[in-house]
């Protein structure tokens, strides 16, 4: 398992909380507002919400993962997280129910959330969380949870998963398009096949 060193002494303090602006206008303007209800359990947004606001949490690339929830009740949805791709989603707002995790590379980013929203780690979650009607988990618990240290080619193929960005060639024959969108479907990752169903 990776050592608490791999993401420094202090992972702990990598976590920033989501917050709600005091003077905001939702449903408009070009800022992206996330929820953790916005957030599909196979780690992509469902909702594509906007806000007006003149301070924003999400300016960079990070992991967003929710931290409560009553979903359920049984805990198993704390801890769905989402990579929040800054090139493809700008700048944004993330409101409380939520830590963000910034400050690492893309690839280690996405990593983390694909594990958090593996079947493993969705029984971790759901067996550390506390609470009886809103199931929650603190920071120093989420900071204490191990991920494994997959060789670096092992690593790659899980993140492919999740982020692999298949291009439709320019020059497209409609006779062969079905074989080709099945072939392409079936390569893609899990960010790019959302956008896809989406448009």
């Amino acid at each position: 398992f990776i050592l608490r060193e791999h993401f420094n002494q202090n992972f702990e303090n990598k976590f920033k909380s989501g917050s709600t602006p005091r003077k905001r206008v939702f449903g408009k303007g070009i800022k992206r507002w996330v929820t953790p209800t916005d957030i599909c359990k196979f780690g992509y947004l469902d909702m594509d919400e906007r806000i007006i606001c003149d301070n924003t949490n999400l300016k960079k690339d990070c992991t967003i993962i929710v931290n409560r929830t009553s979903k359920e009740g049984l805990g198993r949805y704390v801890g769905i997280s989402f990579f929040y791709d800054y090139n493809d989603n700008g700048e944004g707002q993330h409101n409380q129910g939520g830590y963000r995790i910034e400050d690492y590379d893309k690839d280690t980013l996405m990593y983390i959330s694909l594990l958090l929203n593996s079947e493993f780690y969705r029984k971790l979650c759901g067996n550390i969380s506390l609470g009886s009607k809103m199931k929650e988990i603190k920071i120093k618990n989420f900071a204490e949870i191990p991920f494994p240290n997959f060789d670096k080619s092992i690593r790659n193929q899980i993140i492919n998963l999740y982020n692999n960005n298949m291009v439709y060639p320019k020059d497209i024959d409609i006779l062969k398009f079905n074989k080709m969108d099945e072939e392409i479907t079936k390569m893609s990752g899990i960010l790019q096949l959302a956008r896809d169903i989406k448009k």
